[in-house]
């Protein structure tokens, strides 16, 4: 995990990532292409953890791929502007710069490509249906992950509101230059697996004890190619399995991608070992398959141009 990760998790003696009520929410709207009764193929189990909202109580838009661009608004006080995307809601302050905002977004829309080889739409459309029906949310700090936000008393009350209503697992840190692409890439993926990937492929994705990733998780670690420490690191014992479930996910998703090799640097200081996608192939066959055999379905990874535009 990255600085910015630890930073995240450190996060959790404020009560950031503490386990959600269930909130009131609007009705949810039909979904487009004859996707009314997708609500009825997501499994009903809510992943380990506490960081995902109990009832799918969020509204669905008629367009599952709307990009609303940057918005000013004061819907999720104390932030200041918005951009929701293929069933992500991100949410910026002042200090947090538009264009960087945007190209999140970006990246957003490409990993949910229409016209992609191998996509299946009803599969795709379903893990989004999820995210917005669990009110699925990223926040961004502009912040090398090294200090804590400087948010008062009240603005992190406020903050703990959009915890208690929203789906939010983790934060994005602007800060640019070396590292930005993966910290971007990191955390669009813990909510993509923690919400659209568990609900919509709980057998195979779910952040619950037996699934498939489970299992190939506990091999990872049996063989030494995930190396982490989160029940050091974290109180609850929940929310650390959380953690160590949404981290290897990332692991394996970059890797299948093969980009982390290009922008991973040195693999979160040694948790992963299986930076190369040949070595990932060959020491987690059974992982890489199950990759091959449904991530290509539902999303792929952005452009290059889009991941070096961040600045590495």
């Amino acid at each position: 995990m990255s600085n910015t990760g630890i930073f995240t998790i450190s996060l959790a003696a404020l009560a950031i990532m503490g386990c959600k009520a269930s909130p009131n929410g609007d009705d949810t709207a039909d979904a487009p292409n004859d996707h009314t009764n997708l609500s009825d193929e997501l499994s009903t189990t809510n992943p380990m953890g506490g960081c995902v909202i109990e009832s799918p109580t969020g509204t669905v838009p008629d367009d599952l791929y709307q990009n609303t661009g940057v918005v000013e608004n004061d819907d999720y006080p104390p932030f200041t502007k918005t951009l929701t995307v293929n069933g992500i809601t991100l949410l910026g302050n002042d200090d947090n710069a538009d264009a960087f905002m945007e190209d999140v977004g970006t990246a957003i829309d490409e990993m949910f490509s229409q016209t992609a080889s191998g996509i299946d739409p009803t599969l795709q459309a379903l893990v989004m249906r999820a995210m917005y029906e669990r009110r699925t949310v990223i926040p961004f700090f502009k912040s090398d992950g090294d200090s804590e936000p400087e948010f008062t008393n009240a603005e992190w009350m406020q903050f703990e509101q959009i915890e208690e209503n929203n789906s939010l697992c983790d934060v994005i840190f602007e800060f640019g230059g070396n590292g930005q692409t993966m910290e971007v890439m990191e955390h669009i993926l813990h909510h993509v697996n923690m919400v659209g990937l568990h609900y919509a492929l709980i057998d195979s994705w779910g952040i619950v004890e037996g699934s498939d990733v489970h299992t190939y998780m506990g091999e990872a670690i049996a063989n030494g190619y995930y190396n982490a420490n989160y029940d050091d690191e974290i109180d609850d014992p929940a929310e650390a399995a959380r953690v160590w479930l949404q981290e290897y996910t990332y692991w394996v998703i970059t890797t299948g991608w093969d980009i982390q090799e290009t922008y991973g640097g040195d693999g979160g200081g040694g948790e992963w070992t299986l930076q190369n996608l040949d070595d990932f192939q060959a020491s987690q066959p059974e992982m890489a398959q199950l990759f091959d055999d449904t991530i290509p379905k539902v999303m792929v990874a952005p452009s290059d141009a889009t991941l070096s535009g961040f600045g590495g």
